[in-house]
């Protein structure tokens, strides 16, 4: 992310640069925030968004599953 806003690299090549990732390869902490929301005793629904350039079509379940699977560990679903 550092080099995609130092040379303000486009959407596009960001994505194929490998700037946006799985949750669980990212950099948001979602352990602690799966423990704020649990400290605050949030029951709601929360959004995660994956961004990707027309993945194969026989990547998205897979990767629904572990992100979903990695989510419930991180004490967020």
């Amino acid at each position: 992310m550092d080099q995609v806003n130092a040379e303000a690299i486009p959407y596009e090549t960001a994505v194929e640069i490998g700037a946006f990732c799985e949750p669980h390869e990212g950099i948001v902490d979602f352990e602690a925030l799966g423990k704020a929301l649990s400290d605050l005793e949030y029951n709601g629904w929360a959004t995660v968004e994956h961004d990707a350039l027309m993945p194969p079509s026989d990547t998205l379940l897979p990767l629904g599953k572990r992100t979903r699977a990695y989510l419930r560990k991180a004490g967020i679903g």
